[in-house]
């Protein structure tokens, strides 16, 4: 999960602290992807998606689903239209994260393609 949060978010690690502060974009990610490839209801046009369902895929994992999900949706308003679509990926990211086990971590891309991606 370190690498994965280097990667793709620019936190120096996984732990929730680091997470939480590189939140401010204290520090780019190193990997770039992109925003193609999301289903509409994850698009928010903003060309940060990964970082931000990398985000909630951590913070799931680190805290749960539940006290993920809080943590991730405490960042986002419920009034703009890419703060509604942030919301919808972090119901996904935080599950995700809170159902990741060492037992099934070869299923996360099965999960990814099946329901955050563009049919």
């Amino acid at each position: 999960m370190n690498e994965i949060a280097r990667r793709f978010t620019g936190a120096s690690n996984a732990s929730s602290f680091s997470m939480l502060a590189n939140g401010y974009d204290l520090n780019p990610p190193t990997t770039r992807i992109g925003n193609r490839g999301f289903r509409a209801e994850f698009d928010d046009g903003s060309n940060l998606q990964v970082r931000h369902y990398v985000a909630g895929l951590i913070s799931g994992r680190n805290l749960g689903t539940t006290a993920g999900l809080t943590q991730m949706n405490s960042r986002e308003s419920n009034t703009l239209r890419a703060d509604q679509i942030d919301r919808a990926l972090n119901a996904v990211s935080t599950r995700h994260g809170g159902d990741l086990t060492a037992n099934n971590f070869r299923q996360l891309a099965d999960w990814i393609r099946r329901e955050i991606c563009a049919p």
